[in-house]
């Protein structure tokens, strides 16, 4: 059974003639009188307009897990809520869609970004360079919809992009370095 968030709005509305010498006399007789109370109660009767929504409790909302990889930086686990408004500020940015393998798709920022990481074939040969900060999720192409990645896809992503890389260019041809960072050592 889920839980949900049921709002009601009422709205009640009453015509009530009064005689004053302006409108603004009017609604100040009518504000005394509705201030002070059980003299001006609007009832059931007084109903105008009832909506009545419901959305998911905010523990029940649906949340999606995907892979945020930074230029210069290890990649980042990120959680957000799944709704319409929140898929579009986050894939705002991000327009340029591609395959990594099947159901997982990869966003990013396109060209004229900053050079991050590179994509390896089969052979281990360079097939391309992913420019800018990019997304990775799960995305099922029969439900048309990203999803959470599985545990099993986190894993293989987040090894496989888990050191940042850099890139010199050698005449025609790209060296890529990968960037392994140290722990540091501790003194007491």
């Amino acid at each position: 059974m889920e839980k949900y968030v049921v709002t009601v709005c009422e709205t009640r509305q009453r015509e009530i003639e009064v005689e004053a010498e302006s409108a603004e006399l009017a609604r100040e007789e009518i504000k005394e009188r509705w201030c002070q109370r059980g003299h001006l109660c609007l009832d059931e009767m007084d109903f105008d307009h009832v909506t009545i929504e419901a959305e998911p409790s905010p523990k029940q909302r649906e949340k999606i897990t995907y892979l945020y990889v930074p230029v210069g930086k290890p990649p980042e686990v990120r959680t957000v809520i799944k709704d319409s408004e929140t898929m579009r500020r986050l894939l705002r940015e991000y327009r340029r869609a591609r395959p990594l393998e099947e159901n997982v798709a990869m966003m990013s920022r396109g060209t004229n970004q900053p050079l991050n990481r590179a994509l390896y074939g089969e052979d281990h040969d360079l097939q391309a360079v992913i420019a800018g900060d990019f997304l990775i999720f799960h995305a099922p192409w029969d439900k048309g919809d990203y999803e959470s990645l599985t545990p099993e896809q986190l894993h293989k992503y987040c090894e496989q992009f888990k050191y940042p890389e850099k890139f010199v260019k050698n005449g025609d041809e790209f060296s890529v370095i990968s960037i392994k960072t140290k722990p540091k050592a501790h003194t007491r």
